[in-house]
């Protein structure tokens, strides 16, 4: 069982080295001459959607379930709670994954090709998601009507 305490310290932990790791960004980002403030519109668009679509790969979908089932495995350690609760919420796992994404796209060879990839399938994973609302509202829409024509007996 969790004591609060120890979990309240590594996540303290993971924030500290959240923090260590933006600042190892930035200096190597400072050394290599690369200013992050100066990104246009469209990369940064670019970025959103990537992280966008990692994130919900990482924490809804099927293909990485066994690897949330894994870390929810080494539940009970301080890390493991921690790694648990980043893998399972999308706004833990967005500050994550939007630091990846930024590190891949500038500092990585090819780097860029991966994320213009989970942008784009970002795009269409968001298409989807809105076809789907709307087409929950259109059978909502029609069981409302059905439910009106059967309670005032209309008949064609």
């Amino acid at each position: 069982m969790k004591s609060p305490k120890t979990e309240k310290i590594w996540n303290f932990l993971s924030s500290v080295l959240y923090i260590v790791l933006i600042v190892v960004v930035g200096y190597i980002f400072k050394q290599e001459g690369i200013r992050i403030e100066k990104m246009d519109f469209l990369t940064l668009l670019i970025l959103m959607l990537a992280t966008y679509r990692l994130t919900r790969i990482i924490v809804y979908d099927k293909v990485m379930k066994i690897f949330r089932d894994l870390i929810k495995s080494i539940e009970g350690t301080g890390i493991g709670n921690s790694m648990r609760t980043i893998v399972t919420c999308p706004w833990c796992a967005g500050v994550w994954v939007a630091l990846f994404v930024v590190v891949v796209f500038f500092l990585i060879p090819f780097g860029e090709i991966f994320i213009y990839i989970m942008a784009i399938s970002g795009v269409g994973t968001f298409v989807q998601l809105v076809v789907n609302y709307v087409g929950l509202l259109a059978e909502d829409k029609q069981m409302d009507v059905l439910k009106k024509k059967n309670e005032t007996d209309y008949r064609h």
